[in-house]
């Protein structure tokens, strides 16, 4: 394929050439040639085009074939590293998560787009206080996180007033035998953020998560998460040094579909800065009663 490319590029150096002489000389002399190097170049580029597609083929069939193995792998390392970190591991994992300025911004712009009034709201692992600010106008704003001392700085942040107008959740870490979210209200939110939550899930963890999500959402909701997209080459080479866990974005993407919600963008701002912004399908409708007080609740939801 280099020999190819490499004839595509001498042949349009070459028309160029003879458009140069062309309108030295005079057009005529050089018609033919022209429309023969026109015609050849364009024979080649079809071959090209077939030899690309057959490539990409192979390629996507390699991916396939390896791809099981990347998965089982992935859900031992979530076994192995993810479930089994301390408190301060997660704490420093978590802190050390830094958006960029325009990661920042771009992903901001997306919440307040939905952040309505109308709706309760729902933050999961909150430690990015900017992104809670950007919540602000839903009432009530339900924080998720799994340890109080993760919620506790996001409360400072708040004035005496607004306080009363959050709730606090503490979650277990996700299991197979758990249900994470279920002692949060059912089909009640209008809107769900999961910052950095998703992406230190493994494939069935994050299948697990949009089942439980569906469930909490009203129709017409939207969940907003942020994920690893193993599709990205910078993220397989961070999976093979086990920073990361193996979730391709198609793959997810394929869940999402599955369980029936609706892809409103997929957006790549960074390797490191991926989201899906996914709705139930639906109107949402609201039925606005008293706010209620802050409190916080912890959840023991273990399936027998």
């Amino acid at each position: 394929m280099s020999d190819e490319i490499k004839w595509v590029a001498d042949s349009i150096a070459i028309i160029k050439n003879d458009i140069d002489s062309a309108a030295e000389v005079g057009f005529e002399d050089y018609t033919y040639q022209f429309e023969q190097n026109a015609l050849s170049l364009n024979e080649k580029l079809s071959t090209l085009r077939l030899d690309l597609t057959a490539y990409l083929t192979y390629l996507d069939d390699l991916i396939v074939a390896r791809e099981q193995a990347y998965i089982i792998k992935s859900e031992a390392e979530y076994y192995r590293s993810i479930l089994t970190e301390t408190l301060d591991q997660t704490t420093e994992r978590v802190t050390e998560s830094v958006l960029s300025d325009s990661g920042r911004q771009e992903l901001m712009l997306s919440i307040s787009r939905y952040a309505n009034p109308n709706s309760p709201g729902l933050h999961i692992g909150p430690i990015q206080g900017a992104l809670n600010d950007s919540m602000a106008a839903l009432v009530p704003l339900y924080l998720a996180d799994i340890d109080q001392s993760l919620l506790d700085p996001i409360k400072e942040r708040f004035n005496p007033i607004y306080k009363h107008r959050v709730m606090y959740y503490i979650i277990p870490k996700r299991h197979p035998k758990v249900k994470v979210f279920a002692a949060l209200p059912q089909e009640q939110f209008g809107f769900i953020l999961a910052y950095n939550y998703v992406n230190r899930l493994s494939l069935r963890g994050v299948n697990d998560t949009l089942l439980e999500i569906w469930n909490l959402l009203k129709p017409g909701g939207v969940f907003l998460f942020t994920f690893t997209d193993s599709d990205l080459p910078e993220n397989i080479l961070m999976f093979d040094l086990r920073h990361v866990l193996y979730t391709p974005g198609r793959l997810i993407k394929a869940m999402i579909k599955e369980i029936g919600y609706e892809i409103i963008a997929h957006i790549n701002h960074e390797h490191f800065l991926t989201w899906f912004e996914i709705k139930k399908p639906g109107q949402i409708t609201t039925l606005r009663g008293g706010e209620s007080l802050a409190k916080v609740y912890t959840i023991d939801a273990t399936i027998g």
